[in-house]
């Protein structure tokens, strides 16, 4: 079975038969629909609202966790070695502090040290634009969307206080379809 996306499954409910003289002899027997029930059920659609935000917001998790732990983790040019390297530097200058050839490598890796904590930062701040860029992108989207499901709503309460008795399916439909977006 194909399913259309973001329509549910609707029931039809018909009246009473009842034989309609068509003219010219012939006699018909016409149903009425009373209602087009709407197949729906609450509990599983706010399952499926709240698992779709909880691996959305999972996902983006990971991603950027993972980043941050590739800039940082690396063992060979992560901070961490550069910082382990300097401290070496530094015990091999205490050990013979009146040496030039033990100062140098701690000036070196000092310089090292400083490098990579720029570096670091730099990495670090580019990544906190992008994700401030990305929320600015989604605030964004999500208020369109929260305009567009207003205006279903109040399209949904204009429909419903009509008087004609029929739930506007389509409407709420489509309104879910957005609310899941």
């Amino acid at each position: 079975k194909s399913k259309t996306v973001g329509y549910s499954r609707g029931t039809v409910h018909f009246g009473a038969s009842l034989p309609r003289d068509l003219g010219f002899g012939f006699v018909a027997t016409v149903s009425t629909i009373l209602s087009i029930e709407r197949s729906f059920n609450t509990f599983l659609t706010s399952q499926v609202q709240d698992f779709t935000s909880s691996r959305s917001r999972y996902e983006t998790f990971v991603n950027y966790s993972g980043r941050v732990d590739n800039l940082l983790a690396d063992s060979e040019s992560s901070l961490s070695a550069s910082i382990q390297r300097f401290f070496s530097a530094f015990s091999d200058v205490a050990a013979n502090p009146s040496t030039l050839p033990e100062r140098q490598v701690l000036i070196g890796e000092a310089n090292n040290l400083a490098d990579k904590l720029r570096s670091t930062y730099s990495s670090l701040q580019n990544l906190q634009d992008e994700i401030n860029s990305a929320l600015h992108i989604t605030v964004s989207e999500v208020n369109q969307l929260a305009d567009a499901i207003a205006d279903l709503n109040r399209q949904i309460v204009k429909a419903s206080a009509a008087g004609t008795g029929a739930a506007p399916n389509s409407l709420l439909d489509q309104r879910d379809l957005l609310v899941k977006r």
